[in-house]
């Protein structure tokens, strides 16, 4: 399961929980050590999510996520598919901003999470 770091309840309202902070590296652990995939198998990433701004309550908030992350993280990955032969890996989203999951340029990352995948591509995954 994903290592939940904090859980906020608004029970004057009953809408119960408000958010759920997950942590970034935890999920990744476990994208990164899913067994049982072979060449038949799309693997698939994130580089963020917070869907706060569209549910306000029950959302999920991941907590350290970084560009730095996401490139070390996505050339595992990358290193993965090939080794198992999997034709794509499917990344979820170039511009989903209500749920903060998006590779899109913004002013607080710039490129940096397109230039991660361009460089995983590049080093076909391996770390310098």
């Amino acid at each position: 399961m994903i290592d939940f770091v904090n859980r906020k309840f608004l029970l004057p309202r009953g809408k119960g929980i408000v958010m759920t902070k997950a942590s970034y590296d935890a999920l990744w652990d476990r994208i990164l050590k899913r067994e049982n995939q072979d060449s038949s198998t799309f693997l698939g990433c994130f580089c963020d999510w917070d869907n706060s701004p569209r549910k306000s309550y029950n959302s999920i908030i991941m907590q350290g996520a970084s560009a730095q992350k996401f490139n070390a993280y996505f050339k595992r990955l990358l290193r993965k598919a090939q080794n198992i032969g999997s034709p794509m890996i499917v990344i979820n989203a170039w511009n989903e901003w209500a749920e903060g999951a998006y590779l899109e340029p913004d002013e607080k990352n710039g490129y940096a999470f397109l230039e991660a995948i361009k460089e995983a591509k590049e080093s076909r995954g391996i770390e310098k």
